[in-house]
């Protein structure tokens, strides 16, 4: 009100510099002074004597070295000490250090810095020396995380998706609606700026969630293709995760959601929205990328998927990120297609396992073979599982044969009238060196089957 206004009272000040416990017993008794004098009174007994002893005065530590070096002066101890004496703030030396005692009244004096600035303003401003400081010329160390995320952005952007920019604060209702409880994973904010803005968000994802029923119904995705990505870089806090300094430790994301409605689906797709959000974390994290089978959801980033239709992604052992289709009380709550999946990942996790990462890998020169094969195995055996046996022998066929392999699903069978799955993958094969045979291509696939045989009793069609 004061800067509004431009009225700076009293008041203003004292409330801003804060008042002081030590001087309650000399407000009340000029108080009983002056109720004394105006009504011809005498004071009654004193009964209430409070223990000065729980009150303590603010001690501060400091160097004339440390105040020196942040105001370019070269004030020695005593004149240090002599310039305090002027506004009663006692200060002692001993072996260099000054001991400063603040006045009851001064309660702005904490740190070290308030003196350095209460130094400057009795010394004079205008007395310190008019110098820049000394710096390199040397250019700043490029920021990795920054490039990192304009990668990302660009690569996203080139296979379709739209970046969006949503608030950082949530309402308690999204994310109790995508399967997190407030109270206890989020931080709430009490002076709000919006009533829909009480929570530092826990994941990314509820906010895009909230954004993907207003597109399907706007004109701009209205078309014979009525399908969309989106996704946002950002930050979240999760409550009881904390940095070194003890502050709640900020966590860099990257949340992407996928969506079609049942026209689309059938027309280009036809299967699970999960292979297609897969698609595009592939091309973030690369094929080291593990998955396996999502069974917890009780954490906030894993929170939004259906178990069993979600995986939990890795690389080298290190958890990287969540990806899956979402529960229908989600997809029922937020008015999402059915056909819609997503991720989110750990940036900060994913830079570090890029580091030793491929980043590019050579075409072999030569033409390559397509194969499909079909392995039927037990319902209880899962995608991931029969995906790892092909892969493990082709990655063994790359090292000792020079070849170059691609591995993509093609098709799941689930015969309802038997116990068994059909997996259907597709083989991209090809050398360095030469063009193989028919007969090479054969013997790998013969060893693909006998080693999915030999691990998961799998049979091939």
């Amino acid at each position: 009100s004061a800067m509004r206004h431009g009225i700076f009272t009293d008041a203003v000040t004292r409330f801003n510099k804060g008042q002081s416990s030590l001087q309650n017993d000399r407000v009340l008794a000029k108080l009983v002074s002056n109720i004394c004098s105006e009504s011809d009174t005498k004071p009654g007994i004193q009964f209430d004597i409070h223990d000065k002893t729980i009150f303590t005065k603010k001690m501060v530590t400091t160097t004339s070295e440390f105040i020196n070096s942040r105001l370019g002066s070269e004030l020695n101890s005593d004149a240090i000490i002599s310039l305090l004496g002027n506004v009663e703030i006692e200060t002692t030396e001993e072996n260099g250090t000054l001991t400063i005692t603040a006045p009851f009244w001064r309660t702005d004096l904490e740190y070290p810095e308030d003196i350095v600035e209460e130094i400057g303003r009795l010394h004079g401003y205008d007395t310190l020396p008019v110098q820049l400081p000394l710096r390199t010329t040397e250019p700043a160390a490029r920021n990795i995380m920054l490039d990192q995320k304009h990668t990302y952005r660009q690569l996203l952007s080139s296979l379709g998706a739209n970046e969006v920019l949503t608030y950082s604060f949530v309402h308690g209702d999204l994310m109790r609606k995508t399967g997190t409880d407030p109270e206890k994973w989020a931080y709430h904010i009490r002076n709000a700026i919006s009533p829909d803005l009480q929570y530092y968000r826990t994941s990314i994802i509820p906010s895009l969630l909230e954004k993907v029923h207003p597109n399907t119904k706007s004109d701009i995705v209205r078309s014979d293709d009525n399908e969309f990505a989106l996704f946002e870089i950002g930050k979240i806090h999760v409550k009881d995760h904390l940095d070194d300094e003890g502050l709640p430790k900020e966590m860099e994301r990257l949340a992407f959601v996928v969506a079609a409605d049942a026209k689309t689906q059938q027309k280009k797709y036809g299967g699970s929205a999960y292979y297609l959000a897969k698609k595009y974390l592939q091309a973030l994290c690369g094929q080291e990328a593990n998955f396996e089978p999502l069974t917890d959801n009780t954490y906030p980033i894993t929170a939004p998927y259906a178990p069993g239709r979600g995986a939990v992604v890795s690389i080298n052992g290190q958890v990287l990120a969540c990806i899956g289709e979402f529960r229908q009380s989600i997809v029922k709550a937020l008015k999402l297609p059915q056909f819609s999946a997503g991720f989110e990942i750990d940036l900060s996790l994913l830079n570090d396992a890029r580091t030793g990462m491929k980043q590019y890998t050579k075409l072999p020169s030569y033409p390559k073979v397509q194969q499909d094969i079909t392995l039927e195995v037990s319902n209880e055996i899962a995608y991931a599982a029969v995906y790892e046996v092909i892969w493990g022998v082709l990655t063994q066929a790359e090292g000792e044969n020079g070849h170059f392999c691609t591995l993509a699903p093609r098709d799941i069978y689930a015969d309802t009238e038997t116990a068994n799955k059909r997996y259907t993958f597709r083989l991209w094969i090809s050398n360095f060196q030469r063009t193989l045979t028919t007969q090479e291509v054969h013997l790998l696939l013969e060893k693909v089957a006998a080693s999915a045989a030999e691990k998961l009793n799998a049979k091939r069609i």
